[in-house]
């Protein structure tokens, strides 16, 4: 009885690190850091624009700074804002998907929903970009084995990251104080940021993004698109 216990637990703990931590490529292989990225080169990302109000203001900042990056768009938003992600395109930025409602159960979907849904969501950028999208990056980061099938019908590629404020969606003040700090990111790590926020964190958020774009020029780093 205890050996059935123990295996149940191994078994409980392995899916739920898979479904938990994509770096670990349990249930398939993701790219949370860009191998042999050449020095100094960092990839900032967004998750969960565009955002009218918000994405615009981004954009201005990494001009500033001549930082690239790459959003990954949930596509019903970006339907409904097609020139926020026209100017991201304009302004030499790559996009990957991040699905296409980004709800709360996406990770229940089996793998007809997921091929159809995160297909569908590439459909929509690709018509709206004119770029082919390559990759995807699942809500929350998290994964199941369904997602991977997805993917390869898909001949999608899915992305993490190696560097996060957890900040929660730029919700925690606390943790967007702490965005500055990811200029420590060595060569290669893919860096998670939001171009979305609540209207009254939007100020301190993007305070703080400009404070990192600082740092990151004061190190001499420069950020590209994954892709």
């Amino acid at each position: 009885m205890y050996v059935f216990y123990i295996i149940f637990g191994l078994f409980f703990a392995v899916m739920f690190c898979g479904v938990r931590f994509l770096s670990l490529n349990i249930f398939g292989k993701s790219v949370c850091r860009i191998k042999n990225a050449e020095k100094n080169t960092v990839y900032l990302t967004f998750d969960d624009g565009p955002n009218p109000d918000i994405t615009p203001s981004v954009l201005e900042l990494l001009e500033k700074y001549k930082q690239k990056a790459t959003f990954f768009c949930i596509a019903e938003k970006a339907r409904k804002n097609r020139d926020t992600v026209k100017k991201i395109i304009e302004a030499g930025h790559t996009i990957g998907s991040h699905d296409l409602y980004h709800r709360p159960t996406d990770n229940f979907r089996r793998t007809r929903q997921m091929t159809q849904e995160i297909g569908e969501s590439a459909r929509i950028l690709e018509e709206i970009s004119g770029l082919q999208i390559k990759f995807y990056r699942p809500p929350v980061g998290l994964s199941n084995p369904h997602l991977f099938v997805a993917l390869k019908r898909l001949n999608l590629q899915c992305a993490g990251w190696s560097k996060s404020a957890r900040d929660g969606k730029n919700r925690i003040l606390s943790a967007i104080k702490n965005i500055p700090k990811l200029a420590n990111a060595k060569d290669g790590d893919i860096i998670l940021l939001h171009d979305d926020s609540p209207v009254k964190n939007k100020k301190i958020f993007l305070e703080n993004l400009e404070k990192l774009l600082s740092n990151l020029e004061k190190a001499g780093k420069r950020s590209k698109g994954i892709f």
